[in-house]
């Protein structure tokens, strides 16, 4: 068994935030807590994270791997939400050897039996199809994250490792086909969580300059009402960010306010809900 604290599962706030944080943007996240010692069978997760391309016109990531291990081994170990054997984490890249905490975890998920591949597209698609199986019942989880780029050619494309820049619609991942693949699961509940729109840049380039902000096509398409709950790191005309400085080993800054909330750091209000503001520019 798993609850939520909260009546409301996870939305992003619309409204404007505190004057002191009158240039950020709000998440506000229902903390979850686990009530039993094993993840229900139900649940299942799907997380992937790109640091490096085979197309060489990409520029490499350097936390997204981190984003995709620390998603992970947060369902399944600290909310005890998600078995092992039902997480798939799929990888371009290492973690930093300075993120031993990073490495470890890593090194833990793939002890208990957690599916640990490659993050190319086939092998994306082959992890949906598995983590798409787990749930049968109203209430079953399925959380799928993604940490990469993204572009847009008529279409929204998450970039999985070994896709091709000029060639999106033949080596790319349409963001309609993720959702698509989710819409598969049985799971009553299904939340998606993209760190992708467009390209993710480092917050040491505050002006972006190698960047492509993310156009209103993404927005929209994650605006569909497919039964899912979508979270997305950015607005039309904003880039995503990642920096070093987060946790200490590096994550993007979406997943980073994410992680923080739902591992209950962010301070909570009267009603018990916890919000973390991240900044529209870093």
């Amino acid at each position: 068994m798993w609850r939520l604290n909260l009546t409301v599962l996870l939305l992003v706030l619309n409204s404007a935030p505190p004057a002191a944080a009158a240039e950020a943007r709000g998440i506000e996240v229902a903390i979850f807590e686990p009530m039993a010692a094993d993840a229900p069978g139900g649940n299942a997760g799907l997380f992937t994270g790109v640091n490096d391309f085979d197309d060489e016109s990409l520029k490499d990531l350097q936390f997204a791997v981190h984003d995709a291990i620390e998603l992970a081994y947060l369902f399944v170990n600290e909310l005890k939400l998600i078995p092992a054997q039902h997480c798939y984490v799929l990888l371009a890249g290492e973690p930093a050897e300075k993120a031993r905490t990073v490495r470890d975890h890593l090194a833990e998920l793939r002890r208990q039996g957690a599916p640990i591949v490659t993050a190319t597209r086939s092998e994306i698609l082959k992890a949906f199809d598995k983590a798409c199986r787990h749930g049968k019942e109203p209430k079953d989880l399925l959380v799928v994250g993604f940490s990469s780029h993204g572009f847009e050619e008529g279409q929204p494309f998450i970039m999985p490792s070994d896709g091709l820049r000029n060639r999106l619609s033949l080596t790319a991942l349409p963001l309609a086909t993720i959702e698509q693949e989710m819409q598969k699961s049985q799971a009553g509940h299904r939340l998606l969580l993209v760190d992708a729109c467009q390209e993710r840049v480092s917050a040491k380039d505050p002006s972006g300059a190698g960047g492509t902000p993310m156009g209103v096509p993404f927005a929209d398409e994650l605006k569909k009402s497919t039964g899912q709950t979508k979270l997305a790191s950015c607005s039309p005309g904003e880039l995503s960010y990642e920096d070093g400085a987060f946790g200490g080993v590096g994550h993007g800054i979406f997943s980073y306010a994410f992680l923080e909330a739902l591992r209950g750091d962010a301070p909570a209000d009267a009603q018990n809900r916890r919000s973390i503001w991240v900044s529209r520019s870093p």
